[in-house]
């Protein structure tokens, strides 16, 4: 018997599967790879955007095959974060990454969503962008 998927309603994004989100993540440019490989790998969730900043540039500077030779700054995550969102909009998908304005930090955090975090998370390794083990 064919199983039926749950209709979404109007506007509503749907959920990601496994297949179409490595898919996704494969035509990730270097900006969007580097965000994504920099929030796989932060000690603590929410990070902060100094946190993913400071990550995003140890992985531009150990990975230069990225192509990334200049110092990345909030720009750069906001660039990264409208790309994925434009990519994400033309399928009617969900954003991976939760993000508000914590007032506590007195900065934006950012996450990603624990139901494709090992996605990500084992995608990151297979690009050689992991370096948590490098950076101590």
């Amino acid at each position: 018997m064919k199983k039926r998927r749950k209709k979404v309603a109007e506007g509503e994004e749907e959920p990601w599967t496994k297949v179409e989100l490595l898919s996704y993540l494969k035509d990730a440019i270097p900006y969007q790879r580097i965000l994504l490989a920099a929030l796989a790998q932060v000690g603590k969730e929410p990070a902060t955007s100094k946190q993913v900043i400071f990550l995003m540039n140890e992985i531009a500077k150990r990975r230069p095959s990225e192509g990334i030779d200049k110092k990345i700054t909030g720009r750069q995550i906001a660039g990264a974060r409208g790309g994925l969102k434009l990519r994400r909009k033309q399928l009617n998908k969900e954003d991976i990454i939760e993000s508000s304005w914590s007032s506590n930090e007195r900065d934006y955090i950012y996450k990603i969503k624990d139901d494709y975090k090992q996605i990500v998370i084992d995608w990151v390794k297979g690009e050689k962008l992991w370096i948590k083990e490098e950076i101590g």
